[in-house]
C-alpha cells in the first residue's frame, strides 16, 4: 500500500491494524498495515517500505492521523515469515502498544 493511499484511509476514519517491525539490525521501524486479511509494507513515493528511526517518530505520526494502537514487533535478521504468521492471525511474537 502506498504511503498516501494509507494516510487518505486513515484520515478518513479507517484504523486498520498496523504493525512497527524493528529489526534488531538498526535499520529503523517500518510500517505495516493489515489489508483484507493479509499484511503488506507502507511504501514511500519510490517504492520502498516507509520507515521511521525511533518508536516516537511512529507514534507521533500514527496519532496524527488518528491512529493510537499498534502491534509491535521484533524480528532477527534471519527471522522469515513475520508478515505470514501475523496474516494467520498470530502476532509474529509482537506486544500491543497504545499511544
Amino acid at each position: 500500500m502506498r504511503l498516501k493511499q494509507f494516510i487518505n484511509w486513515a484520515d478518513h476514519g479507517g484504523h486498520p491494524p498496523c504493525f512497527l517491525i524493528r529489526c534488531v539490525d538498526g535499520s529503523g521501524y517500518l510500517l505495516e498495515v493489515e489489508v483484507h486479511h493479509k499484511v503488506e509494507a507502507v511504501l514511500d513515493k519510490k517504492g520502498n517500505p516507509y520507515q521511521f528511526d525511533s518508536q516516537e517518530q511512529a507514534e507521533t505520526f500514527l496519532t496524527k492521523h488518528g491512529i493510537h494502537e499498534a502491534k509491535l514487533v521484533v524480528c532477527q535478521p534471519e527471522d522469515e515469515g513475520v508478515e505470514e504468521a501475523i496474516s494467520r492471525g498470530g502476532d509474529g511474537g509482537g506486544i500491543s502498544i497504545e499511544f
